[in-house]
Order: structure tokens, then C-alpha cells, then sequence
């Protein structure tokens, strides 16, 4: 019995090119404006582990870099994701810089609805 995966794959990329054995790397397909065929785009770090099972992950680099990153198969050539590092957002002043931000709302007496809520959430607060 076919996996969700698997049976995805069937359906959605029948005529694009695969990389055998390279399957559950398989991250989705792209479609480009007036091509009728999806391409399946691979992620490079399921690739690797992929590959790094039947080798050591050195050789895996190596491997993918020239055998399948290197390779151009025609207008069906498979897409190889790679993810950007993540960004670490810096906090931004934490809770004084917010009670300091609602006593201002609460001296604003044109809003008396984000007033009031002002002063009850600084009530709770104390």
C-alpha cells in the first residue's frame, strides 16, 4: 500500500523527471506560466540525508553536487529547494516598554474605549 506521500507523487508528478530513491525528498511541485507540466522540487537537506544513508555525508555533498546539481535534464529539470537561515528577532523592550506604551493610551481621553481597557489592563497588572 501506497504512503500519502507516495501517492501524491503518482498523481502530481507523473510526467515530471525524479531522481530514483530520491523520493521522500520530494517537497512539491512548481509550475511555470504557459507550461502544462508541474516540476518537482526536491529539498536539498532531505537529499543529503537521503544519500548519506547508503554513504558517508562528505561523499553525500560531493555526490549531489556533481551528479545531480550539476546535471541539466531539459525544461523538466527538477527544482532543488534550500532553506535560509532563520532571522532571531531581538525582543522589544519586554513588559515596561509595553506598561509605559498602555499609560500613554490611558492619558488619551479622544479614545475612551482604548482608554478604558488602558487602565484595566494596568490594573490587573500591578
Amino acid at each position: 500500500m501506497k504512503t500519502k506521500h507516495e501517492s501524491w507523487i503518482a498523481e502530481n508528478c507523473s510526467e515530471s523527471i525524479m531522481w530514483s530513491g530520491l523520493e521522500r525528498a520530494i517537497i512539491g511541485t512548481v509550475s511555470r506560466s504557459g507550461e502544462h507540466a508541474p516540476i518537482v522540487v526536491y529539498d536539498r537537506s532531505l537529499m543529503l540525508n537521503e544519500l548519506s544513508k547508503n554513504m558517508p555525508f562528505d561523499e553525500a555533498i560531493e555526490w549531489l553536487s556533481y551528479n545531480i546539481e550539476g546535471a541539466y535534464l531539459g525544461p523538466l529539470t527538477p527544482f532543488i529547494f534550500e532553506s535560509a537561515p532563520r532571522v532571531k528577532r531581538k525582543p522589544r523592550g519586554g513588559v515596561a516598554s509595553l506598561r509605559t506604551a498602555l499609560e500613554k493610551i490611558a492619558e488619551n481621553n479622544d479614545e475612551p474605549y482604548a482608554r478604558d481597557f488602558a487602565l484595566d489592563v494596568l490594573r490587573l497588572t500591578r
